[in-house]
């Protein structure tokens, strides 16, 4: 035996494996916690206006629950085929691109050269 076969591969190491619909746990953390703060802000707003909050808190979080997880089948749906990271990657470039937030990646528009001058 070989010793290329025995190794472990970092690629299957630190790659996150998709646990719910197409999306990493971390990526349904997230998507769960948006839509947590939005059904707080929005039931503190209609509670001031109508009163009990914890009635609209429970009626907006079984709400929710049919948008998280249809929220997790989009974005595991745009994941399907790409390698791992591409959304987090063209997620951060979109955000440097349009709105201005600084990101470590090298972003360019046009084509790279890739000739090598020998003298």
């Amino acid at each position: 035996m070989s010793n290329e076969r025995t190794r472990a591969s970092c690629k299957h190491l630190t790659y996150r494996h998709p646990t719910l619909m197409g999306c990493t746990l971390l990526e349904i953390c997230i998507i769960a916690i948006t839509y947590i703060v939005m059904n707080i802000l929005l039931s503190i707003g209609l509670a001031i206006f109508f009163g009990q909050f914890f009635l609209f808190f429970i009626g907006l979080f079984l709400v929710s629950y049919f948008f998280i997880k249809k929220t997790a089948q989009i974005i595991g749906s745009m994941k399907e085929g790409k390698q791992p990271g591409y959304l987090i990657l063209r997620t951060r470039l979109f955000l440097h691109q349009k709105i201005g937030f600084s990101t470590p990646y090298i972003s360019r528009a046009g084509a790279w050269s890739t000739r090598r001058s020998v003298k």
